[in-house]
Protein backbone atom coordinates (compact mmCIF):
# COMPACT_ATOMS: atom_id res chain seq x y z
CA UNK A 1 0.00 0.00 0.00
CA UNK A 2 1.61 3.51 -1.25
CA UNK A 3 1.69 6.03 1.73
CA UNK A 4 -0.62 9.29 0.84
CA UNK A 5 0.79 12.50 0.50
CA UNK A 6 0.99 14.68 3.26
CA UNK A 7 -1.69 17.18 3.21
CA UNK A 8 -2.25 19.72 5.77
CA UNK A 9 -5.62 19.44 5.98
CA UNK A 10 -6.37 15.97 6.07
CA UNK A 11 -7.72 14.90 9.84
CA UNK A 12 -5.49 12.63 11.63
CA UNK A 13 -5.68 9.31 12.40
CA UNK A 14 -8.88 8.14 14.20
CA UNK A 15 -8.42 5.84 16.91
CA UNK A 16 -9.74 2.89 15.07
CA UNK A 17 -6.11 3.62 13.78
CA UNK A 18 -4.72 2.30 17.17
CA UNK A 19 -5.02 -0.55 19.13
CA UNK A 20 -5.66 0.71 23.04
CA UNK A 21 -3.78 -1.55 24.86
CA UNK A 22 -0.44 -0.75 23.17
CA UNK A 23 -1.54 2.81 23.11
CA UNK A 24 -1.87 2.52 26.78
CA UNK A 25 1.19 0.57 27.38
CA UNK A 26 3.29 3.46 25.37
CA UNK A 27 1.56 5.95 27.22
CA UNK A 28 2.78 4.39 30.72
CA UNK A 29 5.99 3.68 29.58
CA UNK A 30 6.67 6.79 28.38
CA UNK A 31 5.80 8.82 31.50
CA UNK A 32 7.98 6.14 33.78
CA UNK A 33 10.64 6.90 31.68
CA UNK A 34 10.11 10.61 32.39
CA UNK A 35 9.65 10.34 36.16
CA UNK A 36 12.73 7.55 36.17
CA UNK A 37 14.73 10.09 33.77
CA UNK A 38 14.45 12.46 35.99
CA UNK A 39 14.89 11.84 39.73
CA UNK A 40 17.69 12.80 41.74
CA UNK A 41 20.40 9.92 41.05
CA UNK A 42 20.25 8.88 45.22
CA UNK A 43 16.69 7.85 44.63
CA UNK A 44 17.84 5.41 42.08
CA UNK A 45 19.64 1.68 42.23
CA UNK A 46 23.10 1.59 41.58
CA UNK A 47 23.95 0.50 37.87
CA UNK A 48 25.93 -2.54 37.33
CA UNK A 49 29.63 -1.56 37.51
CA UNK A 50 30.49 -2.08 33.88
CA UNK A 51 31.72 0.26 31.37
CA UNK A 52 28.72 0.75 29.21
CA UNK A 53 25.80 -0.42 31.55
CA UNK A 54 23.64 2.45 31.62
CA UNK A 55 24.21 2.89 27.54
CA UNK A 56 22.42 -0.31 27.44
CA UNK A 57 19.96 0.28 30.16
CA UNK A 58 19.48 3.15 27.81
CA UNK A 59 19.01 1.50 24.27
CA UNK A 60 16.65 -1.57 26.35
CA UNK A 61 14.12 0.95 27.99
CA UNK A 62 13.62 3.35 24.79
CA UNK A 63 13.57 -0.48 22.29
CA UNK A 64 10.79 -1.15 24.46
CA UNK A 65 9.13 2.46 24.24
CA UNK A 66 9.46 2.55 20.61
CA UNK A 67 8.48 -0.96 19.96
CA UNK A 68 4.79 -0.07 22.20
CA UNK A 69 4.27 3.55 20.28
CA UNK A 70 4.48 1.69 16.91
CA UNK A 71 2.95 -1.29 17.96
CA UNK A 72 0.03 0.68 19.12
CA UNK A 73 -0.57 1.22 15.53
CA UNK A 74 -2.77 -1.06 13.89
CA UNK A 75 -1.03 -0.93 10.37
CA UNK A 76 2.35 0.88 10.82
CA UNK A 77 3.77 2.34 7.76
CA UNK A 78 7.56 3.89 7.38
CA UNK A 79 6.11 7.51 7.64
CA UNK A 80 4.33 6.64 11.41
CA UNK A 81 7.95 4.64 12.05
CA UNK A 82 9.82 7.62 11.06
CA UNK A 83 7.71 10.35 12.79
CA UNK A 84 7.63 8.08 16.37
CA UNK A 85 11.40 7.31 15.81
CA UNK A 86 11.96 11.45 15.55
CA UNK A 87 9.30 11.95 18.48
CA UNK A 88 10.97 9.24 20.56
CA UNK A 89 14.02 10.51 20.13
CA UNK A 90 13.38 14.13 20.67
CA UNK A 91 11.90 12.96 24.14
CA UNK A 92 14.91 10.97 25.54
CA UNK A 93 17.03 14.46 24.50
CA UNK A 94 14.72 16.49 26.36
CA UNK A 95 14.89 14.19 29.22
CA UNK A 96 18.96 14.56 29.00
CA UNK A 97 19.13 17.63 29.04
CA UNK A 98 16.55 18.27 31.57
CA UNK A 99 18.96 15.79 33.60
CA UNK A 100 21.31 18.79 33.80
CA UNK A 101 19.42 20.30 36.54
CA UNK A 102 18.49 17.63 38.48
CA UNK A 103 20.83 16.90 41.92
CA UNK A 104 23.17 14.91 41.08
CA UNK A 105 22.22 13.73 37.34
CA UNK A 106 24.21 15.44 34.02
CA UNK A 107 23.81 15.68 30.57
CA UNK A 108 25.51 13.17 28.61
CA UNK A 109 25.22 12.63 24.53
CA UNK A 110 26.27 9.20 24.37
CA UNK A 111 22.88 8.22 26.45
CA UNK A 112 20.86 10.75 24.29
CA UNK A 113 22.62 8.41 20.85
CA UNK A 114 21.93 5.26 22.67
CA UNK A 115 17.88 6.54 24.04
CA UNK A 116 17.86 6.82 19.59
CA UNK A 117 19.51 3.66 18.86
CA UNK A 118 17.02 1.87 21.67
CA UNK A 119 14.15 3.67 19.72
CA UNK A 120 14.81 2.81 15.88
CA UNK A 121 15.76 -0.97 17.15
CA UNK A 122 12.47 -0.97 18.90
CA UNK A 123 10.24 0.55 16.05
CA UNK A 124 11.52 -1.42 13.08
CA UNK A 125 10.33 -4.96 15.04
CA UNK A 126 6.87 -4.75 14.73
CA UNK A 127 6.90 -3.06 11.50
CA UNK A 128 8.98 -5.71 9.96
CA UNK A 129 7.16 -8.37 12.16
CA UNK A 130 3.31 -6.89 10.47
CA UNK A 131 4.88 -7.17 7.15
CA UNK A 132 6.24 -11.18 7.99
CA UNK A 133 2.62 -11.70 8.91
CA UNK A 134 0.97 -10.17 5.64
CA UNK A 135 2.75 -12.32 3.46
CA UNK A 136 0.11 -14.09 1.25
CA UNK A 137 0.31 -17.55 1.30
CA UNK A 138 2.03 -17.37 4.63
CA UNK A 139 0.71 -18.28 7.96
CA UNK A 140 1.49 -16.77 11.13
CA UNK A 141 2.88 -19.99 12.64
CA UNK A 142 5.15 -20.81 9.46
CA UNK A 143 9.04 -20.85 10.68
CA UNK A 144 10.86 -17.55 9.51
CA UNK A 145 12.64 -17.83 6.23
Amino acid sequence: MAEQPFNISSSPPSTKSFHPGWLAAAGVWTIAIGVLSLFPSDRLPPIPPFPGADKLFHAAFYLVLGFCWVSSRRAPTPRSIRTFVILIAGYGLLLEIGQRYVPGRSYDLLDAVANAGGAILGAVIPYFRSQRLSIPGKSRLDPPG
